[in-house]
């Protein structure tokens, strides 16, 4: 059902921006970087909006969609169409990693920067580990673990040991109580919008693929052509497809399953 106004509204929301008016808030996987290029370049459309919020001195942080956007830098593109979203509309969770078991836990279990605990401190830990026989772990710099950046520098270093070899199953926070045999589950603390913008202007970035952002009334699907990204396009050109992309919105208040491959 068409929304009338309230898509004139959302039409409102959906910008062309610079790419370097963007603030990356994540790492990105290389892996998953090569596989973002190859759809879309492959497909010749960005399917979804990127997903923004206002930052500082006309910068917009990104919330989601890390990946698509420095995919569209590697490939040339210098304008990004973003949905911007303000702080009211947004809340923060945690993703959660589910690995296969293999050498490159060794590798982790042997850094001297980290240290694993079998009883839970008063400070947070960095990430909780959790294997399929029950038996749990927590992880703390080796040392002044209550210093933020060491502690942000330690899960740095969790992440970039698996990242960089294995496939990484993304969960929704408290999917899992205990992964399946021959697996381990990575649980991370979930950080707040103005958490994570102080590392951002910070000049540092939080690991790839920890934080999840939900955001209410996103736009999907909205397939922009890249060739409305190759050359400078007037401010009317954009406006006509926006419009043209609003008229088919459609607001759904139930919940529903996108197929998204």
């Amino acid at each position: 059902m068409n929304q009338g106004g309230k898509n004139v509204e959302i039409l409102s929301r959906l910008r062309l921006v610079d790419v370097n008016q963007l603030a990356f808030q994540e790492r990105v996987e290389p892996a998953r970087l090569n596989r973002t290029c190859q759809s879309i370049l492959e497909e010749g459309v960005l399917r979804h909006p990127i997903i923004v919020t206002p930052l500082m001195e006309g910068r917009y942080l990104i919330l989601d969609g890390a990946h698509r956007t420095q995919s569209l830098r590697q490939l040339g593109y210098m304008k990004i169409p973003v949905q911007v979203v303000e702080a009211s509309e947004i809340s923060f969770n945690a993703w959660e990693h589910l690995l296969p078991l293999g050498l490159w836990m060794d590798t982790l279990q042997q850094l001297p920067t980290l240290q694993w605990v079998r009883k839970l401190r008063k400070e947070p830990p960095i990430a909780e580990v959790v294997y399929p026989n029950y038996t749990q772990f927590w992880i703390y710099p080796h040392e002044n673990y209550v210093n933020h950046w060491i502690r942000l520098q330690a899960w740095h270093q969790i992440v970039e040991i698996y990242t960089q070899n294995q496939s990484v199953i993304r969960l929704p926070h408290g999917r899992y109580v205990f992964p399946e045999s021959n697996h381990v589950l990575f649980r991370y603390p979930t950080l707040t919008l103005d958490e994570v913008k102080e590392i951002v202007l910070a000049g540092k970035e939080v690991p790839a693929g920890v934080t999840r952002c939900i955001v209410q009334e996103r736009v999907l699907n909205l397939q922009i052509p890249l060739t409305l990204l190759t050359s400078p396009i007037s401010k009317d050109e954009w406006n006509r497809f926006s419009e043209k992309k609003a008229n088919k919105l459609r607001l759904y208040s139930e919940s529903i399953y996108l197929c998204e491959a």
